[in-house]
């Protein structure tokens, strides 16, 4: 089978939405009926209709087909199956086509022998390399009619007109100034460049278009601009003297402004270069031009050894003619267009993928040596942007945190270009420290990378031979002209007075003006500055450190990957990198980079993965800034007393905890030296540290003395938070002040004929009731201020107390609570009291309660803080009784689905019976706006979210099967229930991964 890593799938996919939503495809759950072959794949996915999207692709181009509507190719489909062949290639069990595509690739099959068959006959070329001289371009043939020769006319008239007014605009632009530009509208730069196109001057038109950028783009855009400015004016000059120009510079110059050469005449030409070799795409470079995109592909012979350059534009998201796949190799012929260099080039048929091809990689070439053959590059061919090389570095940041790629043997550096800044911390980690092989493209100013590979370093790139055609290069100035061209050129001729340096044009006539003058000697100096461009001083980076641990083997390599690619995968995320370091493995080199951006936006993820990071990750995110947290609070996870005396209150929180855990008559020692002094913020957060201790148990009494004092603080929020935490001391002496309180408030009355009852009394505030935390007012409670006060009281209180005092049952007290005209006080009141009190048998009986006569909303924090406090067995007792008796006809409320995640784990086969068919039921439901319906759907989403979520083994046998046909499955469900059943299905895969071998 043609192979395809995930690097080159995604590559294919030139469309961001598009690849977008074919990530979200990529998963075995969207999939049915996959298949391959050696050189096809094929599968049927799911969509929102009845009838599955059938989807494929013939690999050996690739190309795709899909039966939806979709006119971009690949569509989400096509990227999705591609996706999933590139992570998961087992899941593609070998097979026959089914007939819609065994009768597509016949037909791509015929019409590829066709387009063979009719290939005209052309002369046979030897593989000639870059530093060959060039060949005469041939004379152009004899024009068929008058027609086509008035066309031509008129073409050249308007390409003329076009160019002159370009120059007119341009000296204009010099005669204002540049230093107002940055204020300018952007329709300054698109409306020359739009008359450009009616004009048929393409090229120069995109050259405009992309300086509308400069004037914000950094301090120093006035003079990158004047240099492109400069330039372009060069090549404006040259192309309005093209008639006197050789034949291939005339073509290179027609090129420059937009003016290519018909791919049909220059496969007819007989005297055209044309070169058959095995072509490895050596890397790739997209951007967005207008409504277009543009992509040149670097393709490198085998056999030959030449670099050819295939430049091509998609309109909108559509898909590039020449389906290249980076790193690949293809079987064709190459016919080059006329040029000084010749680079570019045009495929002369389909190029056939050959994953059996063995060929090597470019030999990697000196930093210095790359300078060199830049600078004669340049002597023969002025315009050249971006010059093609394999150089021998290493990659490292300069003092100012750019990115640069350093001579191995000196550390002379020179700058890099990256499409983001992940991208420099990729190469980083992947390389650690040592050199590489990079093939990427040096535009005079830095080196963009567009590839990298390991090799062993070779000697110098040829430089090519001088053509007697190329115009003369002036020798450099003995002083620097250039600030006196900057000045000139920002305050504008018309105002600035101050003399122009004289500069040797070389070949280029006297200039007319002022302006004119400026604007070549800013171009030379370009020019000038991009040829002698120097290496920089600079000292190597320090290599990473030899790793110690194994890396995770490639099955793990590739579900990390994976795991990284999308949100919906997070949740496991964090526990598969603390498993990887608790095997003793490490996350692979080319996948630092991700992992630590990842813990950089989820930074409590930080202490859990630390051990999986290795040797090598440690040195990545030592060079970071933004990742030292990182190593922080690693090393920091385990706070010291240091902490304590002088660290930040995070800090001193985390190691009250855990001496409160540890040793609790210390920590109170501390809190007593230390609660008084502090502002009450402080105390607020210190006082929160109780919270860390195991919730069935009371605090020590000797926590009494230290909290007793606090309660008298100024600060509402202290006087609460030492109460309530008071309130569970043992033998503390506020339980009994507020039991003297409460007890007269509510008398349990019998009767001998009849229900027993409450009979309530509101109480009478007074200010030492604030001092026991008990404020005058509070908005917990509904009924007003007494009644506010009065749901204060009991919530401090053991709800213990009151069943001991009327001799009954915790489910008869909740019952008599229920039935007494205080009950939105009492109730809600009494689940604060169990969740403090860790009191289990209230708590569930309160919870009973509410599942039959439901009076908090289900998402109610009382109801999950009190659910906390039961046993596994009390929360199944629970739930059984809240979850409704038949999923028939759904019931309108939907405290099911916002409960049954608060259910124990591993759950019983009573809990999956009634559980499943509710599930079932409600992702079947039709949609509607009702209120009460969106309240379900956000509810059965987030138990999706959490059975996604969990690590329990028995989900993989339950969900699956319990779910029912998901062709049944409502649309708006089918996303989220096609992540959960992928994500259990990870897990145990996540599991067998760390016990792999790491080169099995």
């Amino acid at each position: 089978m043609i192979p395809f890593s995930e690097d080159q799938a995604t590559a294919l996919v030139t469309d961001p939405g598009t690849l977008k939503r074919g990530q979200e495809l990529a998963s075995p759950a969207n999939w049915a009926g996959l298949g391959r072959t050696n050189t096809a794949a094929w599968g049927e996915c799911a969509g929102s209709g009845s009838r599955p999207y059938l989807t494929g692709i013939d690999l050996t181009e690739p190309a795709f087909k899909c039966s939806c509507p979709s006119q971009v190719f690949p569509c989400k489909h096509g990227a999705g199956l591609l996706l999933l062949l590139a992570r998961q290639p087992a899941l593609l069990a070998p097979g026959v086509p089914p007939a819609w595509l065994a009768e597509w690739l016949a037909r791509r099959q015929s019409k590829s022998a066709a387009q063979a068959a009719a290939k005209p006959a052309k002369k046979p070329a030897t593989g000639a390399t870059e530093a060959s001289p060039p060949a005469a371009a041939p004379a152009p043939a004899a024009l068929s009619s008058a027609t086509q020769q008035k066309r031509e006319a008129q073409r050249q008239a308007r390409m003329q007109t076009g160019a002159e007014d370009l120059e007119t605009w341009l000296l204009d632009l010099l005669r204002a100034g540049l230093a107002d530009l940055a204020g300018k509208p952007r329709s300054l730069w698109e409306n020359q460049a739009a008359r450009l196109v009616d004009n048929q001057l393409p090229g120069l038109a995109a050259a405009l278009r992309e300086l509308a950028d400069y004037p914000t783009a950094g301090p120093a855009w006035a003079a990158r601009l004047l240099a492109r400015l400069g330039e372009i004016y060069l090549l404006l000059r040259t192309f309005l003297n093209r008639e006197n120009l050789a034949p291939a510079a005339r073509q290179d110059v027609a090129q420059h402004v937009g003016l290519t050469l018909k791919k049909e005449v220059l496969l007819a030409d007989p005297a055209a270069l044309a070169i058959a070799d095995t072509w490895l795409v050596l890397g790739q470079h997209t951007w967005p031009e207008e409504r277009l995109t543009g992509r040149r592909s670097w393709l490198h012979g085998q056999h030959s050894g030449r670099l050819a350059l295939l430049l091509e534009f998609a309109f909108g998201s559509r898909a590039f003619a020449t389906m290249l796949v980076p790193q690949a190799r293809y079987a064709g012929e190459l016919v080059f267009y006329p040029g000084l260099l010749r680079l570019r080039a045009v495929a002369s048929a389909s190029l056939a993928r050959r994953s059996d091809a063995a060929g090597g990689w470019p030999a990697p070439r000196t930093l210095a040596s790359l300078l060199d053959a830049y600078a004669a590059s340049l002597a023969r061919q002025p315009w050249l942007r971006e010059l093609p090389a394999s150089v021998w570095a290493t990659v490292g940041r300069s003092a100012a945190g750019t990115w640069q790629l350093h001579d191995p043997a000196t550390g002379a550096a020179l700058p890099l270009t990256l499409p983001d800044g992940l991208r420099g911390w990729h190469l980083l980690a992947l390389s650690g420290g040592q050199p590489l092989a990079l093939f990427g493209e040096w535009d005079g100013q830095a080196f963009r990378v567009l590839s990298y590979w390991w090799a062993k370093p070779a000697g110098v790139l040829p430089v090519p031979a001088a053509s007697p055609s190329a115009p003369t290069a002036p020798a450099p100035p003995p002083a620097n002209p250039w600030p006196t061209l900057l000045r000139v050129a920002l305050l504008g001729t018309r105002q600035s007075t101050e003399a122009l340096p004289s500069l040797d044009l070389g070949d280029f006539p006297a200039a007319d003006s002022r302006e004119q003058q400026l604007l070549l000697s800013a171009g030379t100096l370009a020019l000038l500055r991009k040829a002698g461009f120097q290496l920089v001083a600079s000292p190597l980076p320090a290599p990473a450190p030899p790793e110690t641990r194994p890396l995770v083997g490639p099955a793990g390599h590739a579900l990390l990957r994976q795991l990284l690619s999308r949100p919906h995968y997070r949740p496991l995320l964090s526990d598969y990198l603390q498993n990887m370091g608790q095997h003793q493995r490490v996350v692979p080199p080319a996948l630092l980079a991700k992992v630590l951006g990842w813990v950089q936006e989820q930074p409590w993820a930080a202490p859990f993965v630390e051990e999986a990071l290795g040797e090598r990750g440690r040195w990545l995110a030592a060079q970071n800034s933004a990742w030292h947290f990182i190593l922080v609070a690693a090393t920091q996870h385990v706070p010291t007393e240091a902490d304590w005396l002088t660290g930040p209150p995070p800090r001193r929180r985390l190691y009250l905890e855990q001496q409160l855990l540890a040793d609790p008559g210390h920590a109170a020692r501390l809190l007593a030296e230390t609660l008084p002094q502090e502002p009450a913020a402080t105390q607020v957060a210190l006082l929160g540290a109780l919270d860390a201790l195991p919730l069935a148990a009371p605090l020590p009494t000797e926590f009494g003395p230290v909290l007793e004092p606090v309660l008298i603080s100024r600060a509402k929020e202290v006087r609460q938070t030492a109460a309530r935490w008071l309130a569970r001391t043992a033998e503390n002496p506020l339980l009994p002040r507020l039991w003297g309180r409460a007890a007269p408030l509510i008398k349990h009355k019998t009767k001998l004929l009849g229900r027993d009852t409450l009979a309530i009394t509101l109480p009478t505030w007074s200010a030492e009731w604030q001092r026991d935390g008990i404020e005058q007012k509070n908005t917990d409670y509904a009924g007003g201020e007494k009644a506010a006060q009065l749901g204060q009281l009991l919530a401090l209180l053991p709800p213990s107390f009151w069943a001991t005092a009327w001799g009954v049952s915790a489910t008869q007290a909740v019952a008599l609570a229920a039935a007494s005209e205080w009950a939105a006080v009492l109730l809600p009141a009494w689940l604060r009291a169990a969740r403090l009190h860790h009191d289990a048998e209230f708590a569930l009986a309160l919870l009973l309660h509410e599942a039959s006569q439901p009076s908090l909303p289900p998402k109610s924090r009382l109801l999950v803080e009190a659910s906390w406090v039961l046993a596994p067995g009390q929360k199944e007792t629970w739930l059984l009784a809240a979850l409704p008796a038949s999923a028939a006809a759904l019931p309108p409320g939907n405290g099911w689905a916002h409960w049954l995640p608060l259910a124990a784990q591993p759950w019983s086969a009573a809990l999956w019976q009634r559980a499943l068919p509710l599930l079932r039921a409600a992702l079947r439901q039709p949609a509607s706006w009702a209120p009460e319906q969106t309240d379900l759907d956000q509810a059965v989403r987030s138990l999706l979210f959490a059975l996604g979520s969990s690590d329990e083994p028995g989900l993989l046998a339950h969900l699956p099967t319990g779910l029912g046909e998901l062709s049944e499955v409502q649309p708006r469900f089918a996303e989220e229930v096609a992540q959960v059943l992928e994500l259990l299905e990870l897990r145990p895969r996540l599991t067998a991964s760390l016990l792999e071998g790491p080169n099995s």
